[in-house]
């Protein structure tokens, strides 16, 4: 991928990442939250499955990392070790991990 590609694609990731966590926060489900917001559900799915996958090849190379975990209490950011092995599950409602070993 050429220098403005992956510019353009880093670009997009971090503009729905953006729009992928108002929506959570926003109490309303997917599809309500595109109709108030003129974005197509299916953009979203896509992109929610799209940074997903770019996460997942991120870290498969690696077998331990630190995963970072918002405390919905006082809404401070804190790490969680954990050990990626063979099998890992991404949820679609939230972001769940599944990991087996």
């Amino acid at each position: 991928m050429d220098k403005l590609a992956t510019a353009s694609h880093q670009y997009k990731v971090e503009l729905w990442t953006d729009r992928i966590k108002q929506c959570r926060a926003s109490g309303m489900s997917v599809r309500a939250w595109c109709d108030y917001n003129n974005v197509s559900d299916k953009s979203y799915y896509y992109w929610l499955r799209k940074i997903r996958l770019d996460v997942f090849e991120k870290f498969s190379d690696t077998k331990d990392y630190s995963l970072p975990i918002e405390a919905k209490s006082n809404s401070s950011m804190v790490f969680a070790p954990i050990q990626l092995n063979n099998t890992t599950v991404i949820a679609d409602t939230a972001i769940v991990l599944t990991i087996n070993g």
